[in-house]
């Protein structure tokens, strides 16, 4: 169950948007990723990690380089090993 979502920042540099949140469910928190308007392709990982500074530098990495819901679960992975 999320308990907070919060909007983190915004990526313009393809064709469609993509929007970057931080989620908070109980103690840890996630990641999603939503690009597009009309037609949405999203990705969350609702656990990445206990610390939510972490997090957030996560998120905003991602933002800042762009990074697309459908390539999430690699970087995450990578990210996490």
């Amino acid at each position: 169950m999320v308990i907070k979502k919060q909007y983190i920042g915004k990526y313009d540099g393809f064709s469609k948007p993509t929007h970057y949140y931080m989620i908070q469910n109980d103690s840890h928190y996630g990641i999603e990723l939503v690009q597009g308007n009309s037609q949405t392709i999203t990705s969350t990982y609702e656990w990445i990690s206990d610390n939510e500074e972490q997090t957030l530098e996560l998120i905003q990495l991602l933002c800042k380089h762009g990074a697309s819901p459908i390539h999430l679960s690699e970087i995450i992975d990578n990210y996490i090993v």
